[in-house]
């Protein structure tokens, strides 16, 4: 590997951890219900690539989908579906999270994702682990409980149903990583981040839609994508073009340019990096027990990925 490629991978890497870091931020600014600030955030990002992939699938004809494998147990076009239903439902909850708790709570909760992969390859793909994997997850579980504030009785209950949901969103991230893993047997990554964005935008759309219909208006599901300001519109376009599609855009490029554990481990830092940014642009405390959680999550996350590089 080339200086020039190595630096161009840092380059792109540090970008993509700063567009993403970001994201929490904008949504926590933006006077919308989480779930609107995700329709417009994936409609915006699978937009923003439509071009790119209709010059793509041109050029390259049907030679997307390579050759099955008899242990993928969904059909291929099924694939990014699924993946996009489970992403919406991920951003949805997050996005709402994000509203209800603090930026650093949203993050390091939501990012427990890789977890839930491990625990499914665990008890149904019958994986075997070694015993620092099983510490590294009990790093992790006190970590949350920390982040949550639970070995504490004084929190309140707007906090705790953001944590909630936080960890509710992670499972779903979890479903998404899965299925994008196998989508990747038989799609570009390009081609199957922009299928499950577009499948995302739909199931969000359509949810948006249904509640703010007459059939299901009520007042705990009343939606709207219209009557905002131009400044939130701006927001909703920065969200789609810089923090979705910037930000992966620019993780797709680091992986081309490093090796994976190197983008996994900084990867790690979104959350701690966004944490960051709200405590000086939105004035959130990051409180003891936080710094904490943060601390013991991340170590959680280190030992499994070296248990896993070991293994």
């Amino acid at each position: 590997m080339g200086i020039k490629s190595r630096n161009l991978g840092y380059a792109a890497l540090l970008l993509s951890v700063l567009s993403l870091s970001i994201g929490p931020i904008i949504v926590k600014s933006i006077n919308a219900p989480g779930i609107v600030s995700s329709f417009f955030r994936m409609t915006i990002s699978a937009a923003a690539l439509t071009p790119l992939m209709m010059i793509k699938a041109f050029q390259q004809g049907n030679r997307y989908i390579s050759q099955s494998h008899s242990y993928d147990f969904l059909p291929v076009f099924f694939i990014p579906v699924t993946a996009g239903i489970a992403s919406a439902v991920d951003h949805s909850l997050w996005s709402t999270a994000v509203r209800l708790t603090s930026v650093s709570n949203a993050s390091v909760l939501n990012g427990i994702a890789p977890i839930w992969v491990c625990l499914f390859a665990w008890l149904f793909l019958k994986e075997k682990f070694k015993k620092s994997f099983w510490f590294g997850l009990l790093f992790i579980i006190c970590g949350a409980f920390s982040m949550a504030n639970i070995f504490s009785t004084n929190f309140s209950n707007g906090f705790n149903v953001g944590d909630i949901l936080s960890l509710l969103s992670s499972f779903f991230y979890a479903v998404y990583f899965v299925m994008t893993q196998i989508g990747r047997r038989h799609y570009p990554a390009t081609t199957q981040m922009w299928l499950s964005q577009v499948f995302c935008a739909v199931t969000i759309g359509f949810f948006v839609s249904l509640w703010s219909s007459d059939v299901c208006s009520s007042d705990l599901f009343s939606y709207s994508i219209t009557g905002y300001s131009k400044e939130e519109y701006l927001r909703f376009i920065l969200l789609g073009l810089f923090s979705q599609t910037g930000g992966y855009f620019f993780f797709t490029v680091a992986l081309g340019c490093l090796p994976a554990t190197v983008v996994s481990l900084f990867s790690n830092a979104v959350p701690a990096v966004s944490a960051l940014i709200a405590s000086i642009v939105l004035k959130e405390p990051f409180l003891p027990h936080q710094i904490f959680g943060c601390i013991a999550i991340f170590l959680g996350i280190f030992v499994i990925n070296q248990s896993k590089l070991n293994g």
